[in-house]
């Protein structure tokens, strides 16, 4: 379904809306169907609408008026807001008045763009959504200009280049695997963020995107584990999340951090235990001692961990 054509609003045309929220019937209202964000949290939906049956509304959305049909408008901003209100329309079974800005938009790329820089810094703007939207911006800006680069996307979104290059990647997925990040499925179940743009920038195809993506997910993998998996099924080293390809540093770096974890969980098994009484049970006390300190463990008698 596409949305409405959009055209230059005049002076005259929206005189009594500007610089003032102006109230609207709900019905009249309609969503942008070039909304670049697709997921809305139902739960504070709900909370929302019982917010404003109790509290009234304290910030109006942003609205334009639509190219063919009078008296209609078009979202431009506050889609949370207007979901609320059709909540409250289906409890109440009246048409309940909304506050709106009418703004001006001269075409339906700006008010895409428009749109997207309201949304682009929500808290619950899901990755996906987010990806198809810097997707959008890149494709617009390389109709304008064959010149245009990832990074006038970047600055568009006040984001920096690596951030939005990775969520294009992210935007390859196929349509199974962004299922897979569904922020409704349950935690253990959800394909990380991270993980996922990994898997991108490793293979385009869409059969072992999903294999990788499954496998990752029911063996809980996380980034590092995944990364190895992703090496061994695509043949490639993988890319790290910032922009380069891995390097043998990287897997000694992950190892010094595996081993700090260790050694941290070990010594708090240390404190908690008092050693000292378990080695006083051993027939041979001093030669228990001696041969786990041998082996590298941290016996009372002063021997270092590692």
């Amino acid at each position: 379904m596409t949305g409405p054509t959009l055209r230059v609003v005049t002076t005259e045309d929206e005189s009594t809306g500007l610089g003032r929220p102006l109230p609207v019937k709900l019905s009249r209202v309609e969503r942008f169907e070039g909304q670049p964000r697709r997921w809305f949290n139902p739960v504070t939906i709900e909370e929302l609408a019982d917010d404003i049956q109790i509290n009234g509304q304290n910030t109006p959305v942003s609205v334009c008026k639509h190219s063919s049909k009078t008296g209609v408008f078009v979202l431009i901003g506050g889609e949370r807001r207007l979901r609320a209100f059709q909540i409250i329309a289906k409890r109440t079974g009246a048409d309940p008045p909304i506050d709106c800005f009418i703004d001006t938009v001269h075409d339906e790329r700006h008010h895409f763009r428009k749109a997207f820089r309201d949304n682009l810094q929500r808290e619950d703007l899901i990755p996906v959504d987010e990806a198809a939207s810097y997707q959008r911006l890149y494709n617009e800006s390389r109709a304008e200009s064959h010149h245009a680069k990832i990074v006038d996307v970047a600055h568009e979104a006040k984001k920096s280049t690596t951030h939005v290059e990775n969520y294009l990647y992210l935007n390859r997925l196929s349509g199974e695997v962004k299922k897979l990040m569904d922020p409704e499925r349950k935690k253990e179940e959800q394909l990380g963020t991270t993980t996922a743009i990994e898997i991108a920038r490793s293979t385009d195809s869409a059969t072992l995107q999903l294999e990788l993506a499954k496998e990752a997910i029911e063996r809980g993998l996380g980034l590092v584990e995944a990364r190895t998996l992703i090496r061994v099924k695509t043949g490639k080293s993988g890319y790290g999340i910032g922009g380069r390809m891995r390097v043998p540093a990287d897997d000694y770096k992950a190892f010094k951090v595996f081993l700090a974890g260790i050694r941290s969980r070990a010594e708090r098994i240390d404190r908690a235990w008092d050693l000292d009484s378990l080695y006083k049970t051993r027939p041979d006390e001093f030669g228990d001692r001696e041969r786990d300190s041998v082996c590298g463990h941290r016996a009372p008698s002063g021997e270092p961990f590692f």
